[in-house]
């Protein structure tokens, strides 16, 4: 799942939900915009390098893309345990 903020986006792999890989990629950002109609996620495969930033005892994990194999909204039920909707604070009437 990825979703995409000022300057970055973000991957959440369906298979760690505790696991972020920042992917500072202005062209799958760009694609994100036209696909979603909010902030969700949205499921991707993507072709590329992995890599980390940061010291060796610290740091965040990152991606290069090189290719945009697929990005399409999530279907219903896919990677539930992975980027959830927050459901809003004030309960709507």
């Amino acid at each position: 799942m990825y979703m995409s903020g000022v300057g970055q986006g973000w991957f959440f792999p369906c298979d760690d939900a505790k696991t972020i890989v920042v992917i500072p990629d202005s062209t799958l950002a760009a694609r994100y915009q036209q696909t979603v109609t909010g902030h969700e996620p949205i499921f991707v495969r993507l072709r590329g390098v992995p890599g980390h930033e940061g010291s060796i005892y610290g740091g965040q994990r990152s991606f290069q893309v090189q290719q945009i194999l697929e990005l399409r909204p999530r279907a219903a039920g896919e990677c539930p345990a992975v980027a959830q909707p927050v459901t809003p604070v004030v309960p709507s009437t």
